[in-house]
């Protein structure tokens, strides 16, 4: 069977996201170790919240590139084999990188917790906004975002999730007036997300120079399994490429729907596996395309019922 691994990003998170999946050693580990580097109690926090505190993207990113890794030792751990290909939704590279060996996972959470610092730091509490735009065909909400735009107040898409959905990012205010833009025009709905900070756009280029300089200092290795990137939509063939895709990453859109379908015609997929406390990513694989199946493993016990092995 080829099948894929996808991991999920921000806006997955939520308080007791794990349930007790977190006690689990092989997961109590990583978040130990999680937590050495952040200096908080990152258990405690996953378990009790506040929600305010997880949707912090200083917090949320270490959070969710921890759960994913530790998902991912638990199926080598359980016996999984590897899949044919994987790739990572925004953050969720991070941890398809880890997955794939091409970072370990304290050169990981090293990168991630000044990627996270970076972009908040970026950007001012209030100023920035990001909100999903569901029911319009993404080249619409793409009119909507010049439409909306200033010379002061920008937004533009962020994440192509479907041929429905359509992330938006940048000024609070631009992004608020896309969202009633959007609603004129038919959208099902047009919300804001609870990020603090804007992803993928505009607003995050001031970090771009202390970020490239804290990839240049990593340790970074051609992954042992395929990982397609999201700025590129290619598996990297460098070390530098890996580099220059994840500082691209961090202003570029997401078109994870070209991606999904990439998985499907050029990898022979037929099942992809959502490995992490999320289900929103097989929820977007469906609306892609009907000719692959799609499988979160959201737990460790349905890890357990879905295991593939040598042999399967």
């Amino acid at each position: 069977m080829n099948f894929a691994f996808v991991f999920p990003g921000q806006g997955s998170q939520s308080v007791a996201m794990l349930g007790d999946d977190i006690y689990v050693p092989i997961v109590a580990e990583k978040f130990e170790e999680a937590s050495d580097v952040l200096d908080k109690d990152l258990i405690k926090l996953v378990k009790e919240g506040p929600v305010e505190d997880i949707n912090k993207t200083i917090n949320t990113q270490i959070i969710m590139l921890t759960s994913g890794v530790a998902f991912w030792s638990a199926w080598k751990k359980m016996g999984g084999v590897n899949p044919k290909v994987m790739a990572g939704h925004s953050l969720g590279e991070y941890v398809a990188l880890v997955a794939g060996e091409s970072l370990t996972f304290r050169n990981a959470l090293n990168l991630v917790h000044i990627r996270s610092t970076l972009m908040q730091n970026a950007v001012p509490d209030g100023v920035g906004g990001i909100a999903a735009i569901i029911g319009l065909n993404p080249i619409i909400v793409e009119d909507i975002c010049v439409k909306a735009s200033s010379k002061d107040s920008l937004v533009s898409a962020a994440n192509f999730n479907s041929p429905i959905q359509t992330v938006i990012a940048g000024h609070r205010t631009a992004v608020e007036r896309a969202i009633e833009l959007a609603s004129q025009k038919g959208a099902k709905r047009a919300v804001m997300l609870p990020m603090s900070v804007p992803s993928h756009c505009s607003l995050l280029s001031p970090m771009i120079e202390n970020f490239s300089s804290a990839l240049d200092d990593a340790e970074i290795r051609l992954p042992a399994i395929p990982i397609l990137h999201n700025a590129s939509l290619k598996v990297a063939k460098t070390v530098e490429e890996i580099r220059k895709v994840l500082v691209q990453q961090v202003v570029m859109p997401v078109n994870w729907t070209k991606l999904v379908n990439i998985f499907i015609t050029e990898y022979q997929t037929s099942k992809i596996f959502e490995l992490g406390p999320s289900k929103i990513l097989t929820g977007l694989n469906k609306r892609i395309s009907k000719d692959v199946e799609n499988m979160p493993i959201d737990s460790l016990q349905s890890m357990e019922k879905n295991i593939i092995k040598i042999g399967d």
